[in-house]
């Protein structure tokens, strides 16, 4: 039995219950035990018996015929298709397509990322090989010192092709 306090939630909710007739026999005996022992806990039990016997005295309100038609026809529909229905089942195999969904998208999300990233990023190797004629001159433009002086030398005919080939 808990504690044997009436304030105890739990000893005044076995109260309530032994009041009510709804107890086992064996939760009956140990109430009844703590009853002969503990002054309060009877004192508790008293007081409440006095408060049921007051809600007997309150009017009961009355209820039409309506009232109960609908409510025993909402729980009829309620429990057929609740009886019928297979909705838990139902609704783990929906979570269970729509976790899937996710997987498989997510993958395909990673699969085309992946892919479309390769494409347009290069690695140093190819880029070093796609730049090596300017990478192998680039102690003789590093020389030369700017770009005006290179457009001098073509317009004075020094950087032309043909001259060169035709020395030999």
């Amino acid at each position: 039995m808990p504690t044997e306090s009436p304030r105890n939630p739990e000893m005044r909710e076995n109260l309530v219950a032994y009041l009510d007739g709804e107890l086992d026999e064996a939760a009956t005996q140990k109430i009844e035990q703590t009853l002969a022992e503990n002054s309060d806990v009877r004192g508790e039990v008293e007081s409440l018996a006095r408060t049921f016997e007051m809600l007997d005295e309150l009017p009961r309100p009355e209820v039409s015929e309506e009232f109960t038609e609908r409510t025993l026809s909402t729980i009829q529909v309620s429990g057929h298709s609740a009886a019928d229905s297979d909705e838990p089942q139902r609704r783990r195999v929906d979570n269970r397509l729509l976790i899937a969904g996710w997987v498989v998208g997510l993958a395909l999300s990673v699969v085309l990322g992946v892919s479309i990233g390769g494409r347009f990023s290069r690695d140093d190797s190819t880029r070093l090989v796609e730049e090596f004629p300017v990478v192998k001159d680039l102690d003789i433009y590093t020389e030369i010192g700017s770009i005006e002086y290179l457009q001098k030398l073509e317009t004075d005919g020094v950087l032309n092709d043909n001259q060169q080939t035709q020395k030999p």
